[in-house]
């Protein structure tokens, strides 16, 4: 095992983050009601979004799209038009269906299969490379713990997120603890009666970490459901090892009170 995978190996994590919503004996009824959209938002990713897929990521590659209601989002005289704005491209959606209980939300180009042929599929909820990496940028491993330091503010500023140890080859890892805020990108407060519920702020969620897998996280179906993250699906599959059954795409956001770690990553959803 090389150094950089033996890093990662010693990553073995789990994220806990405050839980704020629990799933409701609904959700049951409510998963017809999600398929039933979604099939609708699948038929205009085929007939309105791949059709003109090449010229948008020449031109648009990045910009952001919302599917939603059957309909692709941003539209300008029948023609697709991406934008850099998240905030417009969800405002667009709320406008036409504020009750919309599923949405396809991706960057031109981010759609599509992505597999990866060694990693587990038992795990639940599981932790790759990718997040590790992230996290490892911020991290500093003292004798008294390990902290996330921010990129630019005061040192005296960093955060405390678990334990670590120290030796005379140099920093080493335990197994611990990591507490990160995981949300949906857009938190939205549920409306009126009948309108789709807004995503909770935070879960409760322990990833264990596989450096086999080179994503960044997947998600249970219990924690997609109570983050409504079925409402910033992204178009396409990620296949887990020889699993035959795809997961969904979506994404969530991190957020820490340490400057310029707060971002927003794709991750795979358990159905």
């Amino acid at each position: 095992m090389d150094k950089t995978r033996a890093f990662y190996a010693s990553l073995a994590m789990a994220m806990t983050v405050v839980p704020t919503a629990r799933l409701s004996p609904q959700d049951s009824a409510i998963a017809p009601l999600i398929a039933a959209e979604r099939a609708a938002n699948q038929a205009a990713y085929r007939d309105t979004y791949l059709p003109n897929k090449e010229s948008l990521i020449e031109h648009h590659a990045g910009q952001w799209l919302v599917i939603v209601s059957g309909t692709l989002l941003p539209m300008w005289d029948g023609i697709p038009r991406p934008t850099p704005d998240l905030r417009q491209a969800l405002g667009d959606a709320d406008a036409l269906a504020p009750q919309a209980r599923h949405r396809f939300v991706f960057r031109v180009g981010e759609e599509g299969e992505i597999a990866y042929p060694n990693a587990p599929v038992a795990a639940p909820n599981l932790a790759g490379i990718r997040l590790s990496a992230y996290l490892s940028g911020n991290l500093q491993i003292t004798d008294n713990g390990i902290y996330l330091t921010p990129r630019d503010r005061k040192q005296t500023e960093r955060v405390r997120i678990g334990n670590g140890t120290t030796d005379a080859g140099g920093p080493q890892l335990s197994v611990t603890a990591v507490s990160l805020d995981v949300g949906a990108p857009i938190d939205q407060p549920a409306t009126r009666q009948g309108a789709a519920a807004g995503p909770s702020l935070k879960q409760q969620i322990e990833l264990q970490f596989n450096p086999d897998f080179g994503g960044y996280a997947v998600l249970s179906a219990r924690h997609a459901a109570a983050l409504a993250l079925h409402r910033y699906e992204i178009p396409g599959s990620l296949m887990l090892g020889a699993n035959p059954e795809p997961l969904l795409r979506s994404r969530v956001i991190l957020r820490q009170a340490v400057s310029g770690l707060d971002a927003m990553l794709p991750v795979g959803l358990r159905v």
